[in-house]
């Protein structure tokens, strides 16, 4: 079963991080975000959920050597 839940926030509003907190008690049981939207877990939470993180990074690695397709924030996910 997937349930999606999908909420627009502007960055500049004060309550991004308080929802972001309440967003995080889903994963608790074992909900997992999408990995380039704005979320709380890290790298090691995020390889716990998805079953072939080290593969999808090996694989994207090699198709893209240059990392141009890495915004700071996605590299942050995958450097870790």
């Amino acid at each position: 079963m997937t349930l999606v839940i999908s909420l627009y926030i502007c960055i500049r509003g004060c309550r991004t991080r308080r929802i972001l907190q309440r967003w995080r008690r889903s994963f608790c049981y074992g909900g997992r975000p999408h990995w380039g939207k704005l979320h709380t877990l890290d790298s090691e939470r995020l390889k716990d959920r998805y079953l072939m993180w080290d593969a999808f990074r090996s694989v994207r690695a090699e198709l893209d050597p240059d990392r141009i397709l890495l915004s700071p924030y996605i590299q942050k996910l995958f450097d870790a």
